[in-house]
């Protein structure tokens, strides 16, 4: 990956990880122009081919997170955070961040959960979840209420696993 898009990447997660742990939010001002920036990059090192790259990333980004935002996983931060990330990395590496970012997200989650002292309750939950989805047992969705609910600042994850994701690619 090319030095620009690194130093971009590096800014863009640097901050982002740092406002959502200290502010619950990933800001415009930084997601929008990376977006940006990741696209004209694109186009400058490899034209129409680049151009395309990047959309792709972007849009893929976008779909899957928009989706998970839909179902209430994830803020619009981390949406537009990521599809930043597609836009400077592109359709090759996107899905590598985005891998990186939820094993970093898992890691994360499961010491808050531990720390919470909810490890037990919180593994029922995703296990009811998934045996829910298997049609023939015919399981009720048993909806989780918001204020029992732990959540943590899912940038935090995309910032720590895209960053180690640089480490160990440069």
């Amino acid at each position: 990956m090319e030095e620009q898009k690194i130093i971009i990447l590096l800014i863009i997660l640097t901050i982002s990880g740092i406002t959502d742990i200290l502010k619950g939010k990933i800001y415009n001002i930084i997601t929008f122009p990376g977006i940006i920036m990741g696209i004209a990059l694109g186009y400058y090192y490899n034209g129409v081919t680049g151009l395309l790259t990047s959309f792709g990333g972007f849009g893929v980004a976008g779909l899957i997170f928009i989706v998970l935002y839909i179902w209430g996983g994830f803020g619009a931060g981390d949406v537009k955070l990521m599809m930043a990330i597609g836009a400077i990395v592109g359709i090759k590496f996107i899905f590598d961040f985005i891998f990186y970012s939820a094993i970093a997200g898992g890691i994360i989650a499961n010491i808050v959960i531990i720390k919470n002292k909810r490890f037990v309750q919180s593994w029922k939950n995703v296990l009811r979840f998934f045996l829910f989805l298997i049609p023939k047992w015919h399981l009720k969705s048993v909806p989780l209420r918001k204020e029992n609910s732990i959540s943590i600042p899912f940038g935090y994850a995309i910032s720590i696993g895209s960053l180690l994701y640089i480490l160990f690619q440069v």
